[in-house]
């Protein structure tokens, strides 16, 4: 209409509420995509984890599978040459933190020996979340196996940090024992400690006087009041939580287990 003093056009109030529109719009758009790519690379951070992880159980079922429990390791009585004839303990005693030779619970070291005499020790250093490695071949190449003797090497894949790593040993004591039955009148009596039991009467793995835990604890008092040994094939259960590495990697997190049995019949 002629003479309307009312100009044509967008008010400065429409303009701001258009562009405030516009930018929720661009910023929820921005937000799903940001949101899908990270859910992606979370995704492909956990599969990286997770076959990396597998591939290091195979690993160590196929140690369980061709070796033996070491089980002189969990009494205290493992020992390893120095090269120079020394004969140094190297066992369960040596390691500090949870005790390693009361193996009615899990421990964080995996004791392993082979026909040879060849001792393998996996460790679980929680410490830096890593799972170390140490082989000692008291006949050609003597390591020192003990706890920080700097012969241990990380066997993790590098896209994997562990915060969990257990190992179940069954049966806690050694199926090829042969000795004559123990009378007990508890299963303490059957049990070994590495210092401590307790009401004390179990044995203690760095007792100087026995030397070790014998052979025949088992940790079970049976019925008929002896230590029993029990007839069965050593199995290794692991138990392993990993934590992929890389963007928010705490957010990929993944419980693995997995049970080997050795294949080497001592009974």
């Amino acid at each position: 209409m002629i003479g309307d003093k009312h100009p044509k056009g967008f008010s400065l109030f429409e303009t701001v509420v258009v562009l405030t529109i516009f930018s929720l719009a661009i910023l929820l758009v921005v937000t799903i995509f940001s949101n899908a790519s990270n859910s992606q690379r979370r995704q492909a951070i956990s599969q990286k984890a997770l076959g990396d992880a597998r591939q290091l159980l195979n690993t160590l079922s196929q140690q369980v599978n061709t070796q033996r429990v070491d089980y002189n390791f969990y009494k205290g009585k493992s020992v390893y040459d120095d090269g120079g004839g020394t004969i140094t303990d190297a066992s369960c005693v040596t390691f500090e933190g949870d005790d390693q030779c009361n193996l009615l619970n899990p421990v964080s070291i995996l004791a392993l020996i082979n026909d040879q005499g060849q001792r393998t020790r996996y460790w679980f250093d929680e410490a830096n979340q890593d799972l170390l490695v140490c082989t000692d071949d008291p006949g050609v190449a003597p390591r020192d196996c003990k706890y920080n003797s700097g012969n241990y090497i990380s066997v993790k894949p590098d896209s994997v940090s562990f915060t969990r790593v257990q190992f179940f040993i069954n049966p806690i004591a050694d199926p090829g024992y042969r000795g004559a039955a123990i009378p007990c009148s508890n299963s303490e009596a059957c049990t070994c400690y590495r210092d401590s039991s307790p009401s004390g009467s179990g044995h203690l793995a760095n007792d100087p006087v026995e030397g070790g835990c014998p052979d025949w604890t088992s940790g079970y008092c049976s019925a008929t009041n002896y230590c029993a040994v029990p007839n069965a094939q050593p199995t290794v259960t692991t138990a392993l939580e990993i934590e992929g590495t890389g963007l928010s990697a705490g957010h990929v997190r993944v419980p693995l287990q997995f049970t080997a049995t050795s294949r080497i019949y001592d009974r």
